[in-house]
């Protein structure tokens, strides 16, 4: 156990890292024992990285996996961290929309998240709206990031059609930051995406718009292939168009009103 290593009960910055070349249930009791440390309560940054062969856990029925939010149950009551940073690369995961709303709710606090899980399967892929969720009870939140989100399901339909919570008002929620690695889903569904998100986000920063490459002397290049998939970048994309049309319409109110 932890506690058995050290005696800080004012302990508030932890990081754990922990790799193995062959597959342990061991490693799995990490979580607990940070949970179970002394210094449990006082920490305000917690990083926990477990990564080792999951091949074993994969050959098994993946309806048997466990909930992200079961796995992290120890951990949900430490309501005080404001920075989260957890990789879990041991099994696979069911990764759901009760599950972001378990830990969602857990942190309020929190200033950064950054979750990366195993993306293997359906469930693994929780629904963009997600996001709500921590637009409504992470009001600090300003750094956030995930594996993988789908703004389509095939029970549901587009996810971005759920019920609307409410969210932070005034000058809107203080998110900065958000990645999201893999993007499921179709080109139908980029503008839906990057409308829920920028109303969910108004102060969100954007990445820096990709560069087309440069022509090379005699040598004809091909016209731009257009994709119908989805990439986190092609979001952010439509959400730039999104604010320039805002923009645009905002200075014709001006204009009219002189």
């Amino acid at each position: 156990a932890l506690s058995g290593f050290f005696d800080c009960p004012d302990l508030t910055c932890l990081d754990v890292f922990a790799e193995e070349e062959i597959f342990s249930p061991t490693i799995a009791q990490i979580i607990p024992a940070i949970a179970a440390a002394p210094f449990a309560s006082s920490l305000r940054t917690l990083g926990v990285f477990l990564l080792n062969d999951i091949q074993p856990r994969l050959d098994s029925d993946p309806e048997r996996s466990p909930h992200l939010a079961t796995v992290l149950h120890p951990i949900l009551g430490l309501r005080a961290l404001e920075n989260i940073r957890l990789t879990l690369g041991t099994s696979a995961l069911l990764v759901e929309d009760a599950d972001m709303r378990k830990i969602a709710q857990a942190w309020p606090a929190a200033r950064n998240i950054l979750l990366q899980w195993l993306g293997f399967g359906p469930r693994a892929q929780p629904p963009l709206t997600i996001l709500r969720h921590f637009a409504t009870h992470c009001p600090r939140l300003r750094k956030l990031a995930f594996t993988k989100l789908t703004a389509t399901t095939k029970e549901e339909g587009p996810a971005v059609t759920a019920p609307k919570e409410t969210v932070v008002s005034g000058a809107g929620h203080p998110l900065e930051s958000l990645h999201v690695r893999f993007m499921l889903g179709t080109g139908d569904n980029r503008v839906s995406a990057a409308r829920l998100i920028a109303e969910l986000f108004p102060n969100l920063i954007l990445g820096e718009p990709p560069q087309a490459p440069k022509p090379r002397p005699g040598r004809t290049e091909r016209p731009f292939r257009v994709t119908t998939g989805m990439s986190w970048e092609m979001v952010e994309h439509e959400i730039r168009v999104l604010r320039g049309e805002v923009a645009a319409g905002n200075e014709d109110e001006d204009w009219s009103l002189r």
